[in-house]
C-alpha cells in the first residue's frame, strides 16, 4: 500500500532501512531462481567498478556448501583448466584413473 501523498509535495518520503556494512560487486549467475556472484570484490564508495569476463573456466572434483564463499586458491589445485578465450566453443574435459584431468578442445 502506498502512503498518501502530501498534496504540497511532489514526492515520498524513502523507507526507512538500513544498509549493509559491506557491498560486493562481480559477475553473477542465475542459479535455480535465485542470483549468485560467481566472482566478487568488495565496492569502494565513489567508485567505478569494471568487470570483464575471463573465460577461463577450473573443474575440480571435491565438497562445497552452498551459499558458502569458496576459497578459489585452494580449489583450483590441480584442476583442469579449460580455457575460452580462444574462441573455443566446446571443450571435453577427462578424469583420468591417475587423479589427473585431461582436457581436449572440441570446437
Amino acid at each position: 500500500m502506498v502512503p498518501a501523498c502530501n498534496r504540497a509535495r511532489s514526492g515520498l518520503p524513502p523507507p526507512t532501512y538500513s544498509p549493509p556494512a559491506v557491498y560486493n560487486v562481480g559477475s553473477a549467475v542465475e542459479v535455480n531462481g535465485g542470483i549468485a556472484l560467481s566472482n566478487f570484490v568488495v565496492a569502494n564508495p565513489s567508485n567505478n567498478t569494471d568487470c570483464q569476463p575471463i573465460l577461463k573456466y577450473y573443474v575440480q572434483t571435491g565438497s562445497y556448501t552452498p551459499g558458502t564463499v569458496m576459497n578459489f586458491s585452494t580449489s583450483s589445485v590441480n584442476a583442469a583448466v579449460c580455457d575460452f578465450t580462444g574462441g573455443h566453443s566446446i571443450i571435453n574435459v577427462t578424469l583420468n584413473a591417475d587423479g589427473s584431468w585431461g582436457t581436449q578442445i572440441i570446437q
